[in-house]
């Protein structure tokens, strides 16, 4: 009996690789985008004062221990823009992500998403929303959604250590704004 030729074996298995990897997309469109992760928070000033601190990117960094962003210049955000958004975990772990700028609703949404890889492998909703609770206090909801091929395994991974870090941007940004609308000595 002759050997079998090696190049049946090869070809095996890359189509057994190709229908993995479609059932494995097929499978991951279908469970749609995990639960968003999400953080609540309450900020003692009116929906403009929060808004045009939130609106200032850049400046993130020098108030929050959380999130500092880089390659953005204005503090105007618009639709179509890229930025790279640093992120410093309690942990003390630190992650870079490229970001595009998806939605600006002025005084109340600024939405973005990840870019860093091809959207089917992973596609996220994450939007800071402000809503106002009274003339002088402002609600404010941080979320992320995960979608895409990676969504389900970077939620499992991910899920606990942004929901903190959203809690803490949160407090980062009363903390702020407060210092901010008390008169300087």
């Amino acid at each position: 009996m002759e050997d079998p030729d090696p190049r049946f074996f090869i070809r095996w298995g890359v189509g057994a690789s190709v229908v993995a990897l479609a059932l494995a997309f097929v499978a991951a469109w279908s469970i749609g985008p995990c639960p968003p992760i999400e953080a609540r928070g309450v900020l003692n000033v009116s929906r403009d004062v929060a808004w045009n601190t939130l609106k200032d990117l850049p400046k993130w960094g020098t108030w929050s221990k959380v999130f500092k962003v880089e390659g953005l210049n204005s503090n105007d955000p618009e639709p179509g823009q890229s930025f790279r958004i640093q992120c410093t975990w309690h942990d003390g772990s630190v992650d870079w992500s490229d970001e595009r700028i998806t939605q600006v609703t002025s005084n109340e949404k600024l939405c973005w998403e990840f870019t860093a890889l091809p959207s089917v492998l992973l596609n996220t909703d994450r939007c800071i929303v402000l809503s106002s609770k009274s003339d002088d206090t402002t609600n404010i909801l941080n979320y992320l959604t995960f979608r895409g091929v990676l969504g389900p395994i970077v939620y499992f991974l991910m899920s606990n250590k942004v929901k903190l870090g959203f809690e803490h941007f949160n407090e980062d940004f009363a903390k702020h704004l407060v210092s901010k609308s008390q008169p300087q000595n």
